[in-house]
């Protein structure tokens, strides 16, 4: 299933103060069932029969919101601050199981797994910038900032056990038991100054 929506605004704040803005949400929801029954004809080695189930879920959201405001305190100077605030989170678990089975009905093998995986993360930036523009034509300066950091945090886990029979009896079992931790975080800045003067008339 997917469901999604968003809004844009746009207002005037007063005399001096124009702000505009999109929000944007939307998610995801899957899920994967699948079932393997197979035989073998002849048996290869007493193995005759093998089955197989799987589930898989897998979950995803993001969240995305733009703004603009721009302050004009008079004719000859403005503000401008534009927002980038970006969030995603996924999650996504699996689960299954597989046996072999002989000739008589009897496991052979039997192997189980579950595993899951889950990330959080951002993106968020913002952009200022200054605007003056002098009283000769033509002659004005502005000053750009920008400033982000983008965050990812994770967590997996993944365990399986096997178990191989003779008889109705386990002969030897191997087992799987793994997790990991992921971490990163990026931050960026930069500015910018930009000055324009007229040379000639129609030329700057």
């Amino acid at each position: 299933t997917t469901s999604a929506g968003g809004t844009n605004y746009v207002g005037q704040w007063g005399r001096m103060l124009q702000v505009s803005g999109s929000l944007f949400l939307n998610g995801t929801d899957t899920d994967n069932r699948q079932t393997l029954a197979r035989q073998y004809l002849p048996a290869q080695d007493s193995l005759a029969f093998y089955d197989q189930r799987s589930v898989t879920n897998d979950r995803d959201g993001n969240q995305r919101f733009d703004a603009r405001f721009e302050w004009t305190p008079d004719s000859l100077n403005s503000v401008i601050f534009s927002p980038r605030l970006y969030f995603q989170q996924t999650d996504a678990t699996s689960a299954g199981d597989a046996a072999n089975v002989n000739t008589l009905g009897a496991a052979l093998g039997r192997a189980s797994s579950d595993s899951r995986e889950t990330n959080d993360g951002d993106n968020l930036s913002g952009r200022l910038t200054l605007r003056h523009r002098f009283g000769k034509r033509g002659r004005n300066v502005s000053a750009d900032l920008n400033a982000g950091s983008a965050l990812r945090d994770g967590t997996s886990a993944q365990r399986s056990i096997t178990d191989y029979y003779e008889g109705v009896s386990v002969t030897r079992s191997d087992t799987l038991d793994q997790q990991g931790d992921a971490h990163s975080l990026t931050r960026s800045y930069s500015g910018r100054i930009a000055f324009t003067e007229p040379l000639a008339p129609g030329l700057q």
